[in-house]
C-alpha cells in the first residue's frame, strides 16, 4: 500500500534511512537535505518505508490548497528510491499517484526506468557525467582529450594555485560576478545554508583556484557514499583564460582515487559543458525529467 504523508506525518528515521540504504540512494533525497532546498515537501511511502518518494511543491497565492510540484534547487535527482528492486506494479502505482498530483517539473533519479505510456510523452531524457575513478590516476590521464591535457599543461606553467580554505562569502562574490543570469536572493540563502550544513556534517568541502593571491575559480564538492558530486562553481574570464576549472578538477580527481568511486560532475544539456565533462573521459549516465507544460 502506498500513503501519501505529509512532511510532519513522516517517520523521519525511517524515512532517512530507506534513503540511506536504498539501491539507488541519493544525498538529495535525505529529509534534512530536503528541508534546505524545497520549499515544501511530502512523500510518497510503500508500506512501512520499503520505498520512498519525495514529492516537493510551492504553495500558490492563488489557490494555497493546489501544490505546484516543482524540482528545487541543487537537488538533481529525486524520484522513488527503494530498498529492494521494486516490481513493475509497485513503480506504476508510485507513478500513478505521482501523475494524480498534476506535477509540473520532477527529476527521476538514473535507475528509476519510465517507459509507461500514461507519462512517457512528457518525459526527457537528461545527461549527468561520471568518471569512475578506480583506476590508477596514469590510466585515467590517459582517457582526457588531448585538448585538456594542453590545458592542464598551461595552468601548470601559469603556476596556479590550489586551495580548499575558500569562503562561502567568495564563493558567491565569484559566482554573482560571473553568473549569466540573476540568481535569486532566495536560492542563495538555500544555498548558504546547505553549505553550511553539508560542512557540519563534513561531508562538504569549497575549493579555490588562486593566481598571484587572485581567486580566479571555486567550486563546492560534496562527497557522499563513494560519489564525489561537483554542486556549484564559478570561474571568472581570467580563470577560464588560465584554464582554471580544468586544473582543479584534475587536482580532485587525482586526489580522491580510491579515496571515492565516482566522481560526478552533475551533468549539462548545454553541449559546450557536456563536451568539458566528457574530455575527462567521463560517461553519461541518463536520468528522466517530467515535465508538464
Amino acid at each position: 500500500m502506498i500513503r501519501y504523508l505529509k512532511r510532519n506525518q513522516l517517520d523521519v528515521i525511517k524515512y532517512d534511512n530507506c534513503i540511506k540504504l536504498s539501491l539507488n540512494s541519493r544525498i538529495y533525497a535525505f529529509s534534512w537535505y530536503l528541508d534546505i532546498v524545497a520549499d515544501n515537501w511530502d512523500a510518497l511511502v510503500l508500506n512501512d518505508y520499503e520505498a520512498v518518494m519525495p514529492i516537493t511543491y510551492l504553495k500558490t497565492k492563488r489557490n494555497l490548497f493546489f501544490k505546484k510540484i516543482l524540482q528545487p534547487p541543487f537537488c538533481q535527482q529525486l524520484g522513488v528510491f527503494f530498498l529492494q528492486e521494486l516490481s513493475k506494479e509497485d513503480f506504476e502505482l508510485f507513478l500513478d499517484n505521482f501523475i494524480k498530483m498534476l506535477p509540473k517539473q520532477y527529476n527521476f533519479n538514473s535507475m528509476n526506468f519510465i517507459g509507461e505510456p500514461a507519462v512517457k510523452k512528457s518525459i526527457e531524457e537528461r545527461k549527468n557525467y561520471e568518471l569512475i575513478l578506480s583506476n590508477d590516476y596514469n590510466i585515467i590521464y590517459k582517457s582526457y582529450s588531448n585538448n585538456l591535457k594542453r590545458t592542464i599543461v598551461k595552468a601548470e606553467k601559469n603556476q596556479l594555485e590550489i586551495s580548499n580554505d575558500v569562503t562561502l562569502k567568495n564563493l558567491i562574490s565569484i559566482k554573482k560576478q560571473t553568473a549569466k543570469h540573476k540568481i535569486s536572493s532566495k536560492n542563495i540563502e538555500k544555498f548558504e545554508n546547505l553549505v553550511n550544513e553539508l560542512k557540519f556534517r563534513k561531508i562538504g568541502s569549497i575549493y579555490g583556484v588562486y593566481v598571484k593571491d587572485e581567486l580566479i575559480s571555486a567550486a563546492f564538492f560534496t562527497n557522499y557514499n563513494g560519489r564525489l558530486i561537483h554542486l556549484f562553481s564559478a570561474t571568472s574570464e581570467k580563470g577560464k583564460k588560465y584554464g582554471a576549472t580544468s586544473f582543479l578538477f584534475d587536482y580532485l580527481i587525482k586526489e580522491n582515487i580510491n579515496n571515492c568511486l565516482i566522481f560526478d560532475f552533475e551533468g549539462s544539456m548545454i553541449s559546450g559543458v557536456a563536451n568539458f565533462f566528457k574530455s575527462f573521459g567521463a560517461v553519461s549516465q541518463n536520468y528522466h525529467c517530467y515535465t508538464n507544460s
